[in-house]
């Protein structure tokens, strides 16, 4: 899938991601967009590959899947918490061009 990658800080949201599960800013967490979330939450726990065509980051600890989904996102677009962003630029970059599968 191709889409933009923006960051978020889910603790000053109250940590509780839509998977139920506690997310602090410092964990390697995924939110999906809405069109590609499935709404019986079977795709929590799943490990996402991105990549912006120079480096891949591949999710492979618990604290790198998908626990959240992003209300903003359009189709193809996911939401990272800030360890998971910075690996392919600074905060002051906002919205990067990206590709990712699960």
């Amino acid at each position: 899938f191709s889409g933009d990658l923006t960051y978020y800080t889910p603790e000053s949201t109250g940590g509780i991601g839509r998977c139920g599960t506690y997310i602090r800013d410092s964990d390697y967490a995924v939110a999906m967009n809405p069109p590609q979330y499935v709404e019986d939450d079977s795709q929590c726990g799943s490990q996402i590959c991105i990549t912006d065509g120079t480096r891949i980051v591949l999710i492979i600890t618990e604290t790198g899947t998908l626990l959240d989904r992003c209300a903003g996102c359009g189709y193809g677009s996911i939401d990272v918490t800030p360890p998971i962003f910075t690996t392919f630029a600074g905060f002051g970059a906002g919205r990067i061009p990206i590709s990712w599968s699960f």
